[in-house]
């Protein structure tokens, strides 16, 4: 798993096959095949390795600043090398059936930490018990996967918090964003004789 690891960071995930990894962790080619039998499943066990592993879940006493600490959580891991490429191959994985399995545990460690983070929303009564954990998590996460994966336009710091704010505002839960400085043009006005 660590040479897979290393050819996808060294190489990218275009470039890694077989031979690269069994070449760089000393085995045979066919030891590689008799375990994974496909490039695929190699690849899809060394990225879901630790994947899986629950993620704190946040509890600042608000459900704002819950949802704006598991927004930076997923910048983070979006930024990260690893993070990226696990993010790239749950994509790919879309054409691959076999790997169903993989791609939902992934899933679901994430939506357990947000169902419970929305669990003590309600509990305090911040939230509609009628939320749909699934869809929120993807309101949370999208705009941050497009940023970073697709548009890679500059992520500001208070990109979180400002994303809480507009999921809370979009589940029914009247948030007022905090006011952005902005800097004002003063216009001049051509004097007249």
């Amino acid at each position: 798993m660590t040479a897979v690891m290393d050819v996808l960071l060294e190489e990218g995930l275009d470039n890694l096959s077989i031979a690269k990894v069994a070449a760089l962790a000393g085995v045979h080619e066919t030891s590689i095949y008799r375990r994974w039998g496909t490039r695929e499943r190699l690849l899809y066990e060394a990225l879901f390795a630790g994947a899986e592993t629950p993620q704190p879940v946040p509890d600042t006493g608000s459900i704002k600043g819950d949802f704006a600490v598991l927004a930076s959580d997923i910048l983070a891991r979006l930024r990260d090398p690893k993070g990226k490429l696990l993010f790239q191959a749950v994509i790919i994985a879309e054409n691959q059936p076999e790997l169903d399995d993989e791609r939902r545990r992934v899933w679901q460690t994430r939506l357990d930490v947000l169902s419970t983070v929305i669990r003590r929303g309600i509990e305090r009564g911040e939230l509609n018990e009628d939320i749909d954990p699934a869809l929120a998590f993807e309101m949370l996460a999208a705009p941050i996967a497009i940023r970073v994966m697709v548009t890679r336009e500059p992520v500001e710091e208070d990109l979180p918090e400002r994303l809480a704010t507009i999921l809370l505002n979009g589940l029914g839960v009247k948030v007022r964003p905090k006011q952005r400085k902005r800097t004002r043009q003063k216009i001049k006005t051509p004097i007249r004789s």
